[in-house]
């Protein structure tokens, strides 16, 4: 997925979880863009580190567990922190600052039907499965002496094959 469809796919969900909790967009809204810039810019399968990792020839595990030593503190500090800050300094003119105001003029943006919905289970499957077989691979590096375990191991802890396999699972679509 490319940033931009990310950010296309969250701006609505940003707008239903403010909405929700009744907390000012820019609070809801820049957590989620920080951590939806760490992923895209630092975590393999996306394609910008997928890119770097075949460029330098790198390790994908090595890369992801980078990527979450220097993705947490990052996100923290971008996200809730930033946002709190930035709360305090930024007051569009004419752009309300708390949800409710922006809802009323796009009901239908916030006020869906939770049918049809996939449940969070799916969702965290089909997220977390390819970087966490792209991490056992790398693992399975370290760990484990050559043989079919192996092999299998670096078959399904490929960045493509991650990918597919979690494609391929029933869950959201």
């Amino acid at each position: 997925m490319f940033f931009e469809v990310g950010f296309v796919l969250l701006v609505p969900i940003a707008l239903a979880i403010a909405k929700r909790v009744e907390m000012p967009i820019l609070r809801v809204g820049l957590p989620m863009l920080s951590g939806l810039s760490i992923a895209h810019g630092l975590v393999p399968p996306h394609p910008a580190p997928t890119l770097a990792v075949q460029s330098f020839h790198a390790d994908p595990g090595k890369t992801i567990l980078l990527a979450i030593i220097v993705g947490l503190p990052t996100g923290l500090f971008a996200g809730p922190i930033f946002s709190g800050l930035a709360q305090a300094w930024l007051r569009p003119a004419g752009v309300p600052v708390n949800i409710q105001a922006a809802a009323a003029n796009s009901p239908e943006l916030v006020d869906r039907d939770a049918k049809g919905n996939p449940d969070l289970r799916s969702v965290l499957v089909t997220i977390l499965l390819p970087p966490v077989l792209m991490l056992g691979r790398s693992i399975a590096e370290l760990a484990s002496p050559p043989g079919p375990i192996k092999q299998v191991i670096d078959f399904v802890g490929d960045p493509i094959t991650a990918l597919l396999i979690a494609q391929r699972l029933p869950g959201p679509v």
